[in-house]
């Protein structure tokens, strides 16, 4: 039997006229948001601070995040995140650390992939 997980946002009428904005979000600095946001477009969960995950490793391959602004990052470490939900199995596995982007992103696709639902 298949998990169910419950995911909760906002779209607001006009979504097209909201994508610079969008985009603008990873490269906006706010060094207060401890939040994570989910991603329809992401391909990979990310963070910009290793402590964000369980257990992070070096990342030593060369392969960059290419951001809305067309940016290419760097990735330092990869990881888990298994607390994110207290009291829940929600897992975010192969979490990419990226020091480079302002928001923590959660890949709606490899969210439904880590936790079969």
């Amino acid at each position: 039997m298949a998990k169910r997980c419950w995911v909760f946002f906002n779209l607001k009428k006009k979504q097209s006229t909201n994508l610079v904005e969008a985009f603008t979000a990873c490269s906006t600095p706010n060094s207060n948001d401890f939040a994570w946001y989910l991603n329809f477009g992401a391909t990979s969960h990310m963070t910009n601070d290793p402590k964000d995950v369980d257990v992070h490793v070096v990342y030593s391959s060369n392969e960059k995040v290419m951001v809305g602004n067309g940016q290419y990052l760097f990735i330092s470490h990869t990881g888990s995140v298994s607390t994110l939900v207290p009291n829940n199995s929600l897992l975010l596995s192969n979490v990419l650390v990226v020091s480079g982007i302002t928001k923590k992103l959660i890949s709606i696709s490899q969210l439904i992939n880590d936790n079969n639902c």
